[in-house]
């Protein structure tokens, strides 16, 4: 198989190869696993902050006068947020701004709103600053895959999406776990200054990843193409495989959600299971790692099998 040319794109100033089938293109990139560990442990952490509400939920209501209705409030505001802002970070992206800026920026951001619910008195500054948390969370989100796919070639990226995705189940058993542990132990304000603060220091990391630009494994000529959002959106509709994961992702939100927001609630309830915010953290952070683990692991296996037929 000849090599391809070595050729200068234009728009992003970046030394690509022509030939997408060229081996010495699909090497992972410099620094990917230094990039991997750095971006899955502030994953952990995006999700351990994430689910902080969840753990301290009966220990605040209380405080702040909100029924159980209003509790969940914070969580409904936070998904919306977070879907509506992810395509602007992605267009800023697209547009040129270092992903590694706004790597930095969202997670500080989220960490920051985190600690601040330290300071609410009442049901709107809580779900204000709740809110806040999804903005920095969703510029996250969106990017942090995008990175590391940039990183690793197509036939070691999956193996790095299951590492970073990892974090999901751990993240949020560390958040029910310590957020029920040291809401009961010295407040429920202090769960959320202790587990915002580490994400403010972790991501000055971030500086020392490299990014070696966008879609670096693309085809040349598709790496210059300038798709709308018009077009994007018809050409996913007429994707049969994209609408049945993302119905299949859809429902596990819905059930995933439901169990991450009420189940930490049920175990410490009196008339639940009557289990202090610290016992029920610990109840859900195990029944989170076992499925999470156990559903990332095997995903990516029947996933990694299912390539490999296609490859036959």
């Amino acid at each position: 198989m000849r090599k391809g040319t070595d050729v200068e794109d234009e728009t992003a100033g970046l030394i690509v190869t022509e030939d997408y089938d060229d081996p010495d293109n699909q090497k992972t990139q410099k620094g990917a696993i230094f990039a991997l560990v750095i971006l899955t442990f502030i994953n952990l952490l995006n999700y351990m902050d994430r689910l902080i509400p969840s753990a301290t939920k009966s220990l605040y209501q209380g405080e702040l006068h909100m029924d159980d209705f209003e509790t969940g409030v914070p969580a409904a505001t936070f998904l919306i947020v977070y879907m509506s802002t992810s395509p602007i970070f992605a267009q800023l992206s697209d547009r040129g701004v270092s992903r590694k800026l706004l790597l930095i920026l969202g997670v500080v951001w989220w960490s920051v709103a985190t600690g601040s619910v330290y300071f609410a008195q009442k049901f709107w500054d809580f779900t204000l600053y709740r809110t806040l948390v999804a903005v920095g969370e969703a510029c996250y989100a969106t990017i942090a895959p995008a990175l590391l796919s940039d990183l690793f070639p197509p036939s070691n990226r999956n193996k790095a999406m299951t590492v970073f995705f990892l974090a999901t189940p751990f993240g949020g058993a560390l958040g029910f776990v310590l957020g029920g542990f040291i809401g009961k132990q010295y407040g429920w304000r202090y769960a959320f200054m202790l587990c915002g603060a580490p994400g403010i220091l972790v991501s000055l990391l971030i500086i020392f990843i490299k990014d070696p630009g966008m879609n670096v494994f693309e085809k040349k000529e598709e790496k210059k193409k300038n798709i709308s959002w018009i077009i994007a959106i018809k050409t996913l509709i007429r994707n049969k495989s994209y609408l049945f994961s993302l119905g299949g992702l859809i429902c596990l939100c819905f059930a995933t959600g439901a169990l991450a927001e009420w189940l930490p609630k049920f175990f410490s309830d009196p008339h639940g299971a009557n289990l202090g915010a610290d016992q029920a953290g610990l109840v859900v952070g195990a029944i989170t790692v076992i499925g999470g683990i156990g559903g990332t692991v095997c995903g990516s296996a029947v996933g990694g099998r299912r390539e490999y037929l296609r490859s036959i």
